[in-house]
């Protein structure tokens, strides 16, 4: 019997499965790193994976990419990687692999720039905010690849089903980043992956349209 080649191991692997796996051991060995500083966690991964606007000024391009494997600590973990395998499976299993992967990678690096831009708009026309800029850097780790996902399977799914699915899935999105940004502040790091779910899922509805 002939021997099968890592490569051929890895490609039938679903992307979903695989993505799942990264994220938890990032996650956990990121956070297991930063435990001195327990008391200001998430300071401290947003100085180390966060994102604003003068890190795109500076080239920092790696920030892109960390911040996509990098769940938030505590359940929320916990809930991101159910929701990966959710919302990745979801779209994969619709679209297959490879418009998966393009989807959750577009979707990430698509809001990521829109919120960069949003952040940036807003700090030029508030006085006395770049020097704070650090205290409000953000990272939404795989939300709003997921949600892209997300947005592409239910779009793809057959009547009555996608109506209902986009509805029910739409207004919890919806509802849930508007009591984020009363709880924790427009500003917070805490409210952007919600944001992020939200406009990710639009956007995953949009190009599920396309497909």
């Amino acid at each position: 019997m002939a021997a099968i080649r890592p490569t051929q191991f890895l490609s039938r692997i679903p992307f979903t499965i695989i993505l799942v796996l990264v994220v938890a051991a990032v996650s956990w060995g990121g956070i297991a790193n930063l435990q001195p500083f327990r008391q200001n966690l998430f300071e401290k991964i947003g100085e180390r994976v966060g994102l604003l606007p003068w890190h795109m000024q500076r080239g920092e391009l790696f920030r892109l990419a960390m911040s996509v494997f990098f769940a938030r600590p505590g359940i929320e973990l916990t809930l991101a990687l159910v929701l990966v395998a959710v919302g990745v499976g979801t779209g994969e299993r619709r679209v297959g692999t490879g418009k998966a992967i393009l989807v959750f990678v577009g979707s990430h690096l698509a809001v990521l720039l829109t919120l960069t831009i949003a952040l940036a708009f807003r700090n030029q026309r508030t006085e006395g905010m770049w020097e704070n800029l650090l205290a409000v850097a953000f990272w939404v780790g795989p939300a709003a690849g997921y949600s892209g996902c997300l947005g592409v399977g239910c779009q793809k799914q057959p009547e009555p089903r996608r109506v209902a699915l986009l509805s029910v899935i739409g207004g919890l999105l919806f509802a849930r980043a508007v009591w984020a940004g009363h709880a924790y502040g427009i500003a917070s790091v805490r409210h952007a992956p919600d944001l992020a779910r939200l406009l990710a899922f639009g956007l995953g509805v949009g190009i599920g349209r396309r497909l």
